[in-house]
């Protein structure tokens, strides 16, 4: 062409994405020294950091008070231990003292920020030489690993802010482009995704139904993809428009209580929740910063799988959904508190008794009638629901959040079931939007559906009515079909 459309801006980590070296290129380009890790032993993030700690406590004092340190001077500052085993980590977990909890996610904090700082000057630089030119950002990983420093909300919010595009990669699980999507979305920063080399056509598929669901707004493809996908993209391609899904339930990312854990990617039980209750059900994925940002206001239910510790501006405003009207989900997870140890919510807002496990579920089904009425307070106009359960009684939590969104109205009259489709843990994923339902069989098998949808689940809402309320489909493996809603 005679022009350029869009600048790629690849920033100094594995395949140019915004976050630091994690040696997963080390296949293409052999790299001696790459690992993932906290990349700043060197002088300079030294002085930063020490230089960050003094403007944001301005005296060695209001340090040590808030570190639990014993500090002379800022010369002296330092990093917590950011060793293989996340010293630093555990023992603000074990010790449960708001300094060591401070201390270290003080330093987390500070070590993704200087990503966004970096990314701002990059931008800035670029569009003092190319002003009109679309930039786009690669944000990866598939992970929020605290030592890789991409925070999947803070980068979207920045990205709008300085209107570049986000793209990430497509051909990952469903729960970390949800988890970019809806930040995009919400900010409104442009959502594009790219994939791998070598993506097979039940790949495609899924690409597919994936980026249509997740508002994909520009599809990026490689040759050797596109060719062995041709009558794919010719049966499919109108459902990639860019428009967003319908979603009125949301996933809690509790990155507070994530970043006491850098062990893992992702909180296990919220990425199995995500992973359970797709073939159920579509939702959203918000985070502690979304939710003091405001996102709770799109949607009826908040689902919280996990989560101790909390920053106390998200807390207050979870507190605010639910008096408004909101329903919250959660477990036993032995307390909810403030980083510095306070009760987690301003005024009590968990059921104060609930029976043993087997009021709920007598022969280890759950009953839902006996959950609504055991395990549910009244807190304003919302509801928190509390499963008397740890994580090994998962499956009764995902069988109440099921319950939950689509049967609210059972809890209270007033309150709006979602629209069902269907719900059996049989490869089989739906997402709602305003004109059609997708339905993806990502199994390897035929699946038959009769699907009787609910007029009244259709009633008061900006949406289509189906041509019928019955239908019965079969989905041959790796497929897609559609209900058009008009």
């Amino acid at each position: 062409g005679d022009k350029i459309d869009f600048l790629r801006l690849a920033l100094p980590a594995d395949y140019g994405e915004i976050g630091y070296p994690a040696a997963m290129t080390s296949w293409l380009v052999p790299q001696e020294h790459a690992h993932p890790g906290f990349w700043c032993g060197d002088r300079y993030a030294r002085a930063a950091f020490r230089k960050f700690a003094e403007q944001k406590f301005r005296t060695i004092g209001a340090v040590n008070a808030a570190w639990g340190t014993e500090w002379k001077s800022f010369d002296e500052v330092t990093f917590p231990d950011v060793g293989d085993d996340y010293a630093a980590a555990r023992r603000a977990c074990e010790s449960r003292r708001p300094s060591d909890r401070r201390r270290w996610l003080d330093f987390v904090a500070w070590y993704h920020d200087s990503q966004l700082d970096f990314m701002r000057q990059a931008v800035a630089i670029v569009r003092r030489h190319f002003p009109e030119i679309e930039i786009v950002v690669s944000i990866g990983y598939a992970s929020e690993k605290p030592v890789f420093g991409n925070d999947y909300s803070a980068i979207p919010k920045l990205a709008a802010e300085l209107d570049v595009s986000l793209q990430t990669p497509g051909n990952v699980g469903y729960f970390p482009l949800k988890r970019v999507s809806t930040a995009c979305h919400f900010y409104g920063a442009r959502y594009y995704t790219e994939p791998p080399g070598g993506v097979d056509r039940n790949r495609q598929v899924a690409r597919i139904f994936n980026d249509a669901s997740n508002g994909t707004q520009v599809w990026f493809d490689y040759p050797g993809n596109l060719a062995g996908a041709v009558d794919l993209f010719q049966q499919y391609k109108q459902h990639l428009t860019g428009q967003r899904a319908i979603n009125d339930v949301a996933i809690l990312m509790p990155m507070t209580d994530h970043r006491l854990h850098p062990q893992h990617g992702f909180p296990p039980e919220v990425l199995e929740t995500a992973s359970r209750l797709r073939e159920r059900m579509d939702y959203d994925v918000i985070d502690e910063l979304m939710a003091a940002d405001g996102a709770l206001k799109n949607y009826r239910l908040l689902i919280m799988p996990t989560g101790q510790v909390f920053e106390t501006e998200a807390l207050a405003a979870i507190e605010r959904f639910v008096r408004g009207g909101g329903v919250l989900l959660c477990r036993e997870v032995g307390g909810i508190e403030t980083i510095d140890g306070a009760r987690g919510f301003s005024e009590p807002v968990m059921p104060e008794t609930v029976p043993g496990i087997d009021a709920i579920a007598p022969d280890g089904a759950l009953d839902y009638d006996a959950a609504v009425k055991h395990c549910a307070r009244r807190v304003g106009r919302g509801y928190v629901v509390k499963l008397p359960a740890g994580w090994d009684r998962s499956e009764l939590f995902y069988d109440l959040a099921t319950r939950l969104n689509f049967d609210l109205k059972r809890l209270d009259p007033k309150l709006r079931n979602g629209i069902l489709v269907e719900t059996e843990d049989n490869g089989v994923a739906t997402t709602l939007f305003a004109d059609r339902i997708l339905l993806h069989n990502f199994s390897d098998g035929q699946v038959s559906l009769k699907i009787p949808l609910r007029q009244e689940d259709f009633e008061d809402r900006v949406i289509g009515r189906p041509e019928k309320w019955e239908y019965e489909l079969t989905l041959a493996p790796y497929s897609i079909e559609v209900i058009a809603l008009e």
